[in-house]
């Protein structure tokens, strides 16, 4: 939920941030419920990125359009700096998915690791790493 404003030729920390744009996606009423829902919601998300679901899940294109507005504001306040953003999976991986201009229905199979860095490389769909086709959790 935060970023970091880096001197572009310089590594040390300049700034940070809390963004409300980078919390994790809401999950309506599966919110707080085991990590199984994610089940019920990413085959959905494949086939309609407008989708909740059918539980009120915050749909794919939605957290497009608050990380767009994100994106925008940060590209005009912090020009010529590198950015680095924090956040949660699904979000991170529909912002990066997005970015390189591939298919955002495509986000969960693009995973990131944990405690992962990637560099965001807009309009590069070669950017992701390789896909890997959802495997539902059992």
């Amino acid at each position: 939920l935060c970023l970091a404003t880096l001197p572009a030729s310089v590594g040390a920390v300049a700034s940070v941030e809390l963004r409300p744009e980078l919390r994790e996606r809401w999950f309506g009423t599966l919110d707080t419920q085991d990590v199984y829902t994610y089940n019920k919601v990413w085959p959905c998300d494949l086939e309609d990125a407008r989708s909740d679901a059918g539980f009120e899940v915050e749909s794919v294109e939605k957290v497009v359009t608050r990380l767009s507005l994100l994106i925008s504001d940060l590209e005009e306040r912090h020009s010529g700096k590198a950015v680095c953003l924090f956040s949660h999976a699904d979000t991170i991986q529909i912002l990066q998915t997005w970015l390189s201009g591939e298919d955002v229905r495509k986000f969960s199979q693009f995973r990131f690791k944990n405690g992962e860095v990637r560099r965001l490389v807009p309009n590069d769909p070669s950017s992701l790493p390789d896909p890997v086709p959802i495997t539902l959790l059992v």
